[in-house]
């Protein structure tokens, strides 16, 4: 996280969109289907149950069976892939189809409420939630992602209208972030975003407090800005707030919200959907958007300058980067955090992290093009002071449901 004193407005910004390179249906090329419901048929209902699940509704065993087309994540191009399916628009091919129960989760969620105007705790406004997926599996700075691995491949790109450039202040400070819409009236980002865990008080988590949300900035496919939205609260998981002294705990709980009084419906919204293991094996493709404070070295975002950019790169294993000192640190976190080599510069914290997938049909005609979210943009890892490798929030039932099955956000 950058900061300045406050009349030099510095930068946070948080924006990691991953994409995926284009990938037809075609390429399947022994057209085998994973069968979501494992009743033996690909039928309706099993697209009702990804969309259910990805909603946050449901809870899935096997989530590898959601993922129709085996492309190594879990998105709503599945459950209209087999829309296509049923109307013969797919090659017909070999369905598996093991069983995937559902089932409600028995861990939960404590969510901290504060009001985005003042930053004040609103304590009667907190909440819990279950988590009804936990994803199955087979000291550095959270707030201040600044990785440049290489040349500096970043270009400028304004083509995601639901990215957004988050201001904020703790009263000494200004900071900007970056945060993606998920819905008419809410934002996801990274917590660091939007709380303040460098005020808490040891032994006194009573003086946590968030940051003073003081503009959140819209713009269209030009590069305008177009609306600045009002917000009205932040949600932030007590996980992190309870965790303000363990780096690495907070890091797995680095995930937050703020609802916005305007209908953000004339914006890109973004869908949210979920990596199995064998993305990270398989290394998928990914693409990094949002405002970074710098590229090659110059100033490109602060108070005065608004410009998005986007870099490429791809997930990665943690332990080909990460001493085996660290190994205890992150292998119980692996279903909650994942890594990438995409460039990154202090202000990427708190956006999307997704995959852009094609859909087509049997005759090769590009039916959908989907945007998925698989994670948020959180931090880097730092050796002996060096960056590493760039890490992030990995999307799994638990923020499904916090983000898209939650009935206590206010607007």
């Amino acid at each position: 996280m950058f900061k300045t004193k406050k009349k030099i407005l510095c930068s946070i910004i948080a924006l990691i969109i991953a994409v995926t390179v284009s990938i037809p249906l075609i390429a399947n090329a022994l057209n085998i289907y994973n069968d979501p419901n494992g009743d033996g048929d690909i039928l309706l209902n099993d697209s009702v149950l990804i969309t259910q699940y990805l909603g946050g509704v449901v809870s899935v065993n096997n989530l590898e069976k959601l993922d129709f087309d085996n492309d190594d994540i879990i998105s709503m191009a599945d459950a209209y892939e087999i829309q296509l399916y049923n109307l013969g628009l797919l090659n017909p091919g070999t369905i598996y189809s093991p069983s995937a129960s559902t089932y409600n989760g028995l861990s939960s969620e404590t969510y901290h409420v504060f009001d985005a105007s003042t930053g004040d705790y609103l304590p009667y406004n907190s909440y819990s939630l279950f988590d009804f997926n936990p994803i199955p599996n087979n000291t550095n700075e959270p707030d201040a992602p600044d990785a440049v691995i290489g040349n500096d491949g970043r270009i400028p790109s304004w083509d995601k209208s639901g990215i957004v450039k988050i201001i904020s202040t703790d009263g000494v400070y200004n900071y900007y972030g970056t945060g993606f819409v998920i819905a008419p009236h809410i934002i996801a980002t990274a917590a660091h975003c939007v709380f303040d865990y460098d005020a808490i008080i040891p032994d006194n988590l009573s003086s946590q407090k968030g940051y003073v949300i003081s503009n959140i900035r819209l713009f269209n496919n030009n590069g305008v800005n177009t609306l600045n939205a009002t917000p009205v609260e932040c949600h932030v998981p007590w996980s992190y707030i309870s965790s303000a002294f363990d780096r690495l705990k907070v890091n797995a709980y680095d995930y937050a919200l703020i609802s916005v009084e305007e209908d953000l419906s004339d914006y890109m919204c973004f869908n949210l959907g979920v990596a199995l293991d064998s993305a990270v094996t398989n290394e998928t493709d990914i693409t990094i958007s949002g405002f970074p404070g710098t590229v090659n070295g110059n100033t490109v975002n602060n108070s005065y300058l608004d410009q998005m950019y986007l870099g490429t790169g791809s997930l990665v294993e943690w332990s080909d980067y990460i001493s085996a000192y660290y190994y205890n640190l992150f292998q119980y976190n692996d279903d909650r955090m994942f890594f990438y080599d995409v460039d990154t510069s202090g202000g990427n914290s708190g956006g999307p992290i997704y995959v852009t997938k094609h859909v087509y049909d049997k005759n090769g005609n590009n039916h959908q093009v989907y945007y998925d979210v698989i994670g948020i943009c959180t931090a880097e890892f730092t050796e002996y002071g060096i960056g590493v490798v760039n890490m992030g929030m990995r999307m799994n039932g638990e923020l499904l449901r916090f983000y898209l099955d939650n009935n206590n956000i206010n607007w």
